[in-house]
């Protein structure tokens, strides 16, 4: 798994790990390093969009929000594109 992020705003990406067996304090470790107030990359972040993976605890939750941001999950049954 790959997990990265994305600003909207200005289209930077950052890798924020890699792993080949995710788990949930992985996950946290990652929040935590993601709100680092130095350099994390959501330190000045309001949202963050994410999909609705089993690995976006609520402890994940409750650790970015906590930082200041607010986590979205993307809706349960977002519908296909049709090729043209």
């Amino acid at each position: 798994m790959v997990l990265f992020v994305i600003e909207v705003k200005t289209r930077a990406v950052q890798v924020a790990g890699i792993r080949i067996a995710p788990d949930g304090a992985w996950m946290l470790q990652i929040a935590r390093n993601l709100l680092d107030p130095e350099d994390g990359f959501l330190r000045r972040a309001s949202y963050l969009i994410h999909d609705r993976d089993p690995l976006y605890t609520e402890a994940w939750t409750a650790l970015l929000e906590s930082g200041g941001v607010k986590c979205v999950p993307t809706p349960a049954a977002t519908p296909t594109r049709s090729a043209s």
